[in-house]
């Protein structure tokens, strides 16, 4: 399934994502902003609070809500991975 949504948006996931394993020790398919929604927000960890707000600040100017978004767009990949795999079984 090829993936449609523009290059520069895939680049930018990659290098969240990139981000969020190497430097951060998350998990490769995580990325760095739905990690900050996912644990400041729905974790209570307060370090990942203020990078979500801090997050959300900067990328403000094209959208509401950035890492909330990211989160789910996460947990929509996954639902898609799964989904993959179950059909090849």
């Amino acid at each position: 399934m090829k993936d449609k949504r523009p290059y520069l948006v895939r680049v930018g996931d990659l290098a969240s994502q990139a981000l969020n394993t190497i430097l951060l020790g998350g998990t490769p398919d995580e990325s760095t902003s739905g990690r900050s929604y996912r644990e400041g927000v729905l974790g209570g960890h307060k370090g990942w609070s203020q990078m979500r707000k801090i997050v959300d600040w900067l990328f403000s100017v094209y959208e509401e809500d950035h890492c909330k978004k990211a989160y789910h767009a996460d947990l929509e990949r996954a639902r898609a991975r799964i989904s993959r795999s179950e059909l090849a079984e």
